[in-house]
């Protein structure tokens, strides 16, 4: 028996050390992050943290770097990074407008940045053509294939202004281009229903107004911006007044009861359709808006096309069709977006979900440029990219492009060599700048850090891009150590049932105070 017990000792004595390692008391930095990641661990929940010297890549704490985890919006890091390699910091999206025999076509090629004031430049442009009149207006979304959603995303999120249908040929809503969805303005009014007003206007979102201003029950359907009446069951999301645009999360939320900015009105979108219900209440004098997305994208457009075709004088006397431009077309007009280094900033620092999902179908056009752009080619193409550029891929799984598939696997390693790696490029400053910075007010520096981390060390001395699914928070980026030393970091939580956002903002604080330890040279 005592031969045994000396030879299971042994066995014991050779077995692995737990990941849950007490941190050598010499190394205040990873007794730092223990007492966060391994003390304070959300029960049930995975943690994947890696963190590094920035020049040379040294390993300065590390907890399960391998291990295959849902990155929610951390995905945008990598679709950033591939796009910059396969399409170019300069690579700019083109939409274009063709006439031949009497038509005038409207073709586009993903550019996430139409807003209605390049719309209506767009139309002055054909404008000062001779032609006035026309027979009529066709669409040509064949730059990108016609699947508008990804595969494994929630339903429930279809009319979110961050799950919006993906097409060549789409607008966007607000300066920072929400893409493919309009703003439902609302403001309570003393006495009455709220006002609410569609943006871009000449959407065609049929809106039927049964909300309340301070709680009241006067709930008629009204038309608003030439809206009819309709119903309408389905889930919409609310983004609070004055939050940032393009968030991490798709918030789920009930027609009646769901808060936006201290007040209860939710719009909602039928399945399928475009007609919108907003109901709830708002205090009077409080204003709002809720991104609502539409159910066709290039429609959508052609309705605003010819609306600012209309201001400029331009007629089109036949209905709306769609085809490919023929051959021999005239060109007419074209927008060029700003080049991918300017749309990184709205991308990354608002975690725009459509541009995201724009740029993989565009890397699987420059990828197979015979075949209309899709997920799977472009997907593909980016992984292909992230390995020439050092990322180890082998347990590397993209499920879409902005992190709302639950089909991403990524590994915190696999996100800091990408962080690390793109130093080297020549794109880096323009990746880096477009990383939100913690605690910055501002929202367009900001961005989904500017009310995390304020009154901090870390505030204004970390960027990093945030991450936040149903189970997941995730955080990585960049922060400064005492003494100058710039860390690259990767902190992902999966299956918690609360949310650890404080635990990774704590953990990133710690990087901006903690010293490194004296071996590290």
């Amino acid at each position: 028996m005592r031969a045994v017990a000396i030879v299971l000792l042994g066995v014991l004595l050779a077995l692995p050390v737990p990941s849950a390692a007490v941190a050598d008391p010499a190394d205040p930095i990873a007794a730092a992050l223990d007492r966060i990641f391994v003390e304070r661990r959300p029960a049930g929940a995975t943690v994947a943290v890696d963190v590094r010297e920035a020049s040379g890549g040294r390993v300065v704490y590390q907890r399960d770097p391998e291990l295959r985890v849902l990155p929610a919006s951390n995905q945008k890091l990598l679709t950033s990074a591939a796009a910059l390699e396969v399409l170019g910091a300069g690579y700019r999206f083109r939409t274009t407008v063709h006439a031949r025999g009497g038509d005038l076509y409207l073709r586009g090629q993903g550019d996430p940045t139409l807003t209605h004031q390049r719309i209506d430049r767009l139309a002055a442009a054909v404008a000062r053509v001779r032609t006035k009149r026309y027979a009529r207006l066709i669409l040509d979304d064949t730059w990108f294939d016609r699947v508008p959603l990804g595969l494994d995303w929630s339903w429930q999120d279809e009319t979110s202004g961050s799950a919006a249908p993906v097409s060549a040929l789409s607008f966007a809503a607000t300066d920072r281009f929400d893409n493919a969805a309009v703003e439902i303005r609302y403001q309570g009014v003393a006495g009455h229903r709220p006002a609410i007003q569609v943006w871009p206007p000449a959407a065609g979102v049929r809106v039927v107004n049964q909300a309340a201003t301070s709680g009241g029950d006067t709930i008629a359907a009204v038309r608003a911006h030439g809206a009819a009446t309709s119903g309408g069951d389905t889930i919409a999301a609310v983004r609070a007044h004055g939050a940032v645009a393009g968030g991490d999360t798709i918030a789920a939320v009930r027609a009646h009861g769901a808060v936006a900015g201290g007040d209860t009105i939710a719009a909602v979108r039928a399945h399928g359709a475009g007609s919108v219900t907003v109901s709830g209440s708002v205090a009077a004098g409080r204003s709002g808006t809720i991104l609502v997305s539409v159910p066709d994208p290039a429609a959508t457009t052609a309705r605003l096309f010819r609306a600012a075709l209309g201001r400029h004088g331009v007629t089109i006397s036949g209905r709306t069709s769609r085809a490919p431009v023929p051959g021999g077309a005239r060109v007419m007009a074209s927008q060029e977006s700003p080049p991918l280094a300017e749309i990184l900033t709205p991308l990354l620092k608002f975690s725009n979900n459509g541009i995201a999902e724009l740029l993989v179908k565009a890397m699987s056009r420059a990828a197979d440029p015979a075949r209309p752009g899709n997920w799977p080619t472009g997907l593909a193409a980016a992984t292909t990219a992230l390995a020439r550029l050092g990322v180890d891929t082998r347990l590397l799984t993209m499920g879409d492009g902005s992190g709302l598939s639950r089909r991403n696997w990524v590994t915190a390693r696999q996100v800091t060599t990408v962080l690390e790696k793109a130093q080297r490029r020549t794109w880096f400053p323009a990746f880096r700048a477009a990383l939100p910075v913690a605690g910055d007010p501002n929202p367009v520096v900001g961005g989904t850090l500017h009310n995390r981390m304020r009154d901090t060390p870390a505030a204004g001395n970390v960027r990093a891009k945030t991450g936040t699914l149903s189970g997941v928070n995730a955080l990585s980026g960049y922060a400064t150590a005492p003494g100058g030393r710039l860390l690259i970091f990767t902190f992902i939580v999966n299956a918690a049932t609360t949310t650890a956002a404080p635990l990774l903002d704590e953990a990133a604080v710690a990087l901006t105070t903690t010293p490194l330890p004296p071996a590290l040279p």
